[in-house]
């Protein structure tokens, strides 16, 4: 007889404590990190960012190292990453260089994409797989990082970073995806773009 999970693959079920409970936690947690945060310089502002997006991109690295070990790696599907593991990997380039400009296209991306992945979630694996832990980390770390920019590093948007967003993702789609998904995913894309456009400047 083989032995009882500790999680079930199929399990995850939206709207639920499984839901709801990481939100909640990841959103007091960022109004601490950026209320604590304003009490130190610029300098120590920018490496606890950097240092959270260090963990993030480290997250996606050692899921590929554990799909591996689970002979679960498919590298037509997990490469190139998806939106938001991509994300991770270029967020530290970001700080690093202090760039202002890379900043407004991750910012749409980000709030579009990711908030979309937060409300509609697209997890198959229920608590406490490491894919559970991984995907609330990754997305809801990645808008924390975008607050963060906003509220602390004091980073603003402008309406030109509408254009490079919508330019930028077409470039990945371009390697990610099929024309056909990829026209229907610009368009959509576009106009959540638009609404936080709107919503936000």
């Amino acid at each position: 007889m083989p032995p009882a999970k500790l999680y079930d693959a199929d399990l995850f079920r939206a709207f639920t404590l499984e839901n709801l409970l990481p939100v909640l936690f990841f959103t007091l947690l960022c109004i601490l990190w950026i209320k604590s945060s304003k009490a130190y310089t610029k300098v120590v502002q920018i490496r606890q960012a950097l240092i959270f997006s260090l963990v993030l991109a480290g997250t996606n690295i050692i899921l590929m190292i554990f799909k591996f070990t689970q002979n679960d790696l498919n590298l037509t599907e997990d490469l190139p990453f998806h939106l938001c593991n991509f994300l991770t990997l270029v967020y530290p380039v970001t700080l690093i260089y202090q760039s202002r400009w890379f900043f407004g296209i991750l910012y749409f991306w980000v709030l579009v994409g990711t908030f979309q992945a937060i409300l509609t979630p697209e997890l198959k694996e229920s608590f406490p797989h490491p894919i559970y832990f991984k995907y609330w980390l990754v997305r809801v770390g990645l808008i924390m990082l975008v607050f963060h920019g906003l509220f602390v590093l004091r980073w603003s948007v402008y309406k030109k970073d509408l254009l490079n967003a919508i330019l930028g993702a077409n470039v990945y789609l371009e390697k990610k995806q099929t024309s056909q998904i990829k026209s229907a995913l610009i368009g959509y894309s576009s106009k959540l773009i638009l609404k936080v456009d709107l919503l936000f400047i």
